[in-house]
């Protein structure tokens, strides 16, 4: 499968056409399991990106921050809050700048910039926000076998 293909898929329509999006994207990556390699036929294609906002946005006569495609779970963040999110390293955003390049779909040359500098937004900010994380997902766990019985 050739990634860059995956924006002309019918059900990855909005990526051209909502305004946002389109030739605003300047990093576009597989994530969730394709990225993980847990992947299975059948497994859905999560999207993770970054867009610039359009001049009337930076100005402030419009806002945009975030858009969310819930039938694909594709996510995408303003620049402005992708910098925010990568300087607290956050979990799910972070990992956005350290895919293997296999699993870039698009990325611009400001894209490129971001991946080529991704260590000035490492800190130890990073044990704090992954340390978090991954508590959360041991109660869940943990709240999960206790309702429904340890997972086979």
């Amino acid at each position: 499968m050739n990634h860059s293909d995956i924006i002309f898929w019918p059900e990855y329509g909005f990526l051209l056409e909502n305004e946002h999006l389109g030739s605003n994207i300047i990093l576009l990556a597989m994530c969730g399991s394709h990225a993980y390699g847990t992947n299975v036929p059948g497994s859905d294609i999560d999207l993770r990106g970054v867009a610039v906002e359009r001049p009337n946005e930076v100005f402030g006569m419009h806002s945009f921050e975030s858009f969310t495609d819930s039938e694909t779970d594709s996510s995408f963040l303003s620049l402005r809050r992708a910098m925010h999110l990568f300087s607290r390293c956050t979990p799910g955003w972070i990992e956005l700048l350290g895919c293997r390049p296999e699993d870039y779909v698009y990325i611009s040359k400001h894209g490129q910039l971001l991946i080529d500098n991704r260590q000035i937004f490492l800190s130890q900010l990073a044990a704090v926000a992954f340390g978090g994380y991954a508590k959360k997902t041991l109660k869940r766990t943990e709240k999960h076998a206790v309702e429904n019985g340890p997972v086979e």
